[in-house]
């Protein structure tokens, strides 16, 4: 929306407590050497307690300002919603669950010829850290291993799969905690193979 590090066109406010007045007379400055006015607000409460005069301004003001509001919690009910919705746009992005996620994966392995079963799931889900980036390289690569078989198995994410560090890190403290030296002192290694920095490790450990 502006050019980067454009300060001159480019506002941001956090927290409760944000006059609506403020924001409407920086709303009315003209942009400076640019086509618009970008003001960023996060969490500021708005949408579930209303804003009243901010909400009437938005509805009237001018195309070269442009809001943007990043809320925590919201009221669907709130005038401010209601105008956003009719003004501009509201978009919810939720954190998927594993049954969403259990979906999105069965889906993208399906478009390539492919399924694993729950358990296997569960596991390449555990590999991935959750992360739905991670998850999509790794399942190209699953596909592209898995070339003669529709069925992936624990075995090929075994041989393919790339274990993240977080997850090695968590399983040596673990091994620590029940006193299973061998076992830490082996994953320890991994770390320092994966190219995991010591102090990280150490802080993680003095962490726990």
């Amino acid at each position: 929306l502006v050019e980067e590090n454009d300060t001159m066109n480019f506002s941001a406010y956090e927290g409760t407590g944000i006059s609506e007045g403020e924001l409407i007379d920086l709303a009315e400055t003209m942009p400076m050497f640019a086509d618009r006015r970008v003001i960023l607000v996060s969490d500021s409460g708005f949408f579930e307690k209303g804003a009243a005069e901010l909400s009437a301004y938005i509805k009237e003001m001018e195309a070269d300002t442009v809001f943007v509001f990043c809320e925590s919690s919201v009221k669907k009910t709130s005038s401010m919603y209601k105008t956003f919705k009719a003004k501009g746009a509201c978009v919810e992005f939720t954190t998927p669950d594993d049954a969403v996620l259990g979906r999105w994966i069965a889906g993208r392995l399906k478009s390539g010829g492919k399924r694993m079963d729950a358990r296997t799931m569960q596991i390449f889900t555990d590999m991935c850290a959750g992360s739905m980036e991670i998850m999509s390289t790794e399942i190209d690569k699953l596909i592209s291993y898995c070339a003669d078989s529709d069925v992936i198995s624990e075995d090929d994410l075994k041989s393919v799969g790339t274990v993240q560090t977080q997850n090695h890190i968590f399983d040596m403290i673990d091994a620590m905690t029940s006193g299973d030296k061998n076992r830490a002192a082996r994953l320890y290694f991994d770390l320092l193979d994966l190219k995991e920095p010591m102090m990280r490790i150490l802080f993680l450990i003095a962490r726990e």
